[in-house]
């Protein structure tokens, strides 16, 4: 049961990221948000794949064909480890939802741009002017 404690970890408090994005922004802003919550997104990953890695060796060393933990204070231990995994991929998961809203203004906005492009060089033609690309 000591093992078991070199495992644990506090969980952390969900620390609030103003990532408010609406079509009024622009791109260079979108895009620098965007930016961040995708670093954001993989680092929680990465900390999933380390907590997810330590309930597998846990699961491994307390329930396997030779040793099946029947303590129940180990197994509360176990379930702490599992809380964590879950309240991390909950706030993943958050991230992921506000990642693509951000993905959304963003296509939405290059797509705005793009119209714009267009339009401008159908009336430089409209015009007779040839665009210096």
């Amino acid at each position: 049961m000591a093992a078991m404690h070199n495992y644990l970890e506090p969980v952390p408090e969900v620390i609030p990221v103003e990532l408010h994005i609406d079509s009024d922004h622009d791109l260079d802003e979108i895009n620098g948000k965007y930016e961040y919550v995708t670093n954001q997104i993989a680092q929680e990953f990465h900390k999933l794949n380390n907590i997810s890695q330590n309930i597998s060796d846990i699961l491994q060393k307390n329930f396997n064909s030779k040793f099946m933990n029947k303590n129940f204070g180990t197994q509360e231990l176990i379930e702490e480890q599992f809380d964590n995994l879950l309240f991390k991929y909950l706030q993943t998961k958050e991230l992921l939802k506000k990642g693509r809203e951000i993905r959304f203004y963003k296509e939405k906005k290059e797509k705005e741009i793009e119209n714009e492009k267009r339009f401008a060089r159908n009336a430089l033609a409209h015009y007779g002017i040839k665009p210096s690309n």
